[in-house]
């Protein structure tokens, strides 16, 4: 009794230090894993021995991977294989067929990831082996379907004995089917096996590989379904996005004639089927009328109609502006828009400003379309991308509410940031010109004023200047005058009731004054001395006719300031 007691204690103590044996080795084995996965977690390197396609990428990186192999890829586009079909050689190389990796990345990230993508035990397990095994992974070359296709039919195109499928295209009105011919087809799938095991391998020549074949027919009632189509209205999509749906034509044919016709034509050829074009009842140009039906904003100015080039100054440039069409987030140039200033462009020579003074140029004027285009801009709401006052003021637009431009310098340009497109409405006529923006307006769209404030006034010069041409005593204004101001504009923005809402500083702008010039007349007569007759002496003798002598009275110097507006002279 005592003997079996010991015997099984002691096997016991062997079973419990055979489980502490084993616990330990495993949480050796545990440490010894999570040591060496610590030592290699940084390492960015593919494992050792691991080659794509016989190239080795062992302990490189995946960008250095990648350029090993793109390195080889061109090494075998830069071969030539020649093309063997009916005693004809076609010389092409890897390149022009197309000839690439199908799997490059897939290929990379595979071999990045060997030794990455399991646990930590099998991860370990494999980085370890990977000293003693290699790892193979194919990379699987092919040719691009487009440049393998392209070569392959002009080669086809070549050769009359190679069938060929009916075709058919759509040219204007009309449906073109060409009808093909039987004969040897060329195995496309099997002769791109050939050429990329040829150019892997450098093997020089391939023959193509032909079977004999049928030409495909044209499926009449497929293409019937493809193009007899209804017409589609051109339409507006509104919202946050806004876009034109453009029309399109609807198109039909004779579907059982076109059988009839094709059925009885012999031999290859073309085979002409007239299509019937159904237009749309409304088209883009139709929209107008609801895409523009509200006024959002606008501005008249006046002008003299005596002064008739600067009326076709004004008239030219509306013209150019008028009915323009702005999409949201179009932009607008009023250079681009109006045109070179040349009198071969419709302008003509009108008042300008320059130099701070008025001048003439061709197409003096146009700042007051600009100026009026300004304030509906404003007034809609549209960003402002540039925009510059006059150096002095004018008389058709408030201060701080003009805009200059100046051909190759300066420009107006806003941009339509609104939802829905713009078009500008422009007309110059019975001395005004009115500018308005068109377009379609929110049910809750504020009303925006706009308000002009001088801050200060410049008084102008008067500057007389003498002019010899001019009888003395005559004065003659040539230059009318303005002040100069400094100024604000604000822009007033009220709700549906008129409530104010905001106001907002637009810019802030100086203006030079307009000097007053006079031209002051110093014109006089020249003073003349009048002559003393000389009484010809008596003679005795015959009377003979004697001239009397005239003595010529010397220029005088008349005194200084002769000329003078304040010279006593008359």
């Amino acid at each position: 009794m005592n003997q079996i007691l010991y015997n099984t204690s002691k096997s016991s103590f062997k079973t419990k230090l055979l489980i502490i044996l084993l616990i330990t080795l495993i949480g050796i084995i545990v440490c010894l894993s999570t040591i060496f996965s610590l030592t290699n977690k940084d390492n960015e390197a593919i494992l050792k021995n691991v080659f794509v396609s016989g190239v080795d990428v062992s302990e490189e990186t995946k960008e250095e991977a990648k350029v090993l192999l793109e390195n080889n890829v061109n090494k075998y586009t830069k071969r030539e294989i020649t093309l063997v079909l009916d005693r004809q050689e076609y010389r092409v190389s890897a390149e022009e067929l197309g000839f690439s990796p199908e799997n490059l990345e897939a290929v990379l990230d595979e071999a990045y990831n060997y030794g990455r993508s399991d646990n930590f035990l099998k991860n370990n397990y494999t980085i370890l082996f990977s000293n003693f095994k290699n790892k193979e992974i194919p990379l699987n070359y092919i040719l691009e379907e487009d440049k393998f296709s392209n070569y392959m039919n002009k080669i086809v195109a070549l050769n009359e004995s190679l069938v060929m499928d009916d075709t058919y295209v759509l040219s204007g009105d009309k449906l073109v089917i060409t009808k093909g011919q039987d004969g040897a087809k060329i195995d496309m799938a099997t002769l791109e096996e050939y050429i990329v095991t040829a150019i892997k391998n450098d093997i020089s020549r391939v023959d193509i590989p032909i079977i004999e074949s049928k030409s495909e027919k044209v499926d009449l009632d497929k293409i019937y379904a493809e193009i007899s189509v209804e017409p589609q209205n051109a339409t507006f999509i509104s919202g946050e996005k806004f876009e034109v749906i453009p029309e399109k034509n609807g198109y039909d044919f004779d579907l059982e004639n076109a059988k009839y016709v094709y059925s009885n034509h012999d031999g290859s050829g073309e085979i002409v089927i007239e299509l019937k074009t159904v237009e749309p009842e409304i088209k883009v140009a139709d929209l107008d009328a609801e895409l523009f039906k509200d006024t959002i904003s606008t501005f008249s100015t006046s002008y003299d109609q005596a002064d008739t080039n600067r009326v076709q100054n004004l008239k030219t440039a509306s013209e150019r502006c008028n009915g323009k069409i702005l999409y949201p987030g179009d932009e607008f140039s009023f250079h681009k828009t109006i045109g070179t200033r040349t009198v071969a462009n419709g302008y003509a020579v009108g008042n300008s400003y320059a130099g701070g003074k008025v001048v003439t140029s061709v197409g003096g004027g146009i700042c007051q379309i600009s100026s009026t285009l300004y304030n509906i801009v404003l007034k809609a709401d549209l960003e402002i991308l540039e925009r510059k006052p006059h150096g002095m003021i004018v008389a058709y637009a408030e201060p701080s509410l003009d805009a200059t431009i100046s051909e190759g310098s300066i420009d107006f340009r806003f941009k339509n940031t609104r939802k829905y497109p713009i078009k500008i409405f422009s007309e110059v006529k019975n001395g005004t010109v009115t500018m308005s923006i068109l377009g379609l307006k929110d049910a809750d769209e504020p009303t925006i004023e706009l308000k002009s404030v001088v801050l200060e006034t410049t008084p102008y010069t008067t500057i007389k200047q003498n002019d010899s041409t001019m009888k003395k005593g005559t004065q003659k204004v040539v230059q009318e005058p303005e002040n100069g101001y400094v100024s604000e504009a604000y822009k007033i923005v009220k709700d549906a009731n008129g409530n104010v809402v905001s106001e907002t500083l637009i810019t802030k702008d100086r203006y030079t004054p307009i000097n007053e010039i006079i031209k002051v007349g110093t014109k006089v007569d020249r003073p003349v001395t009048p002559v003393t007759p000389v009484t010809p002496p008596v003679v005795t003798e015959p009377e003979v006719p004697v001239t009397p002598p005239v003595e010529e009275e010397p220029d005088r110097e008349l005194p200084p300031g002769w000329d003078s507006p304040e010279s006593p002279y008359a």
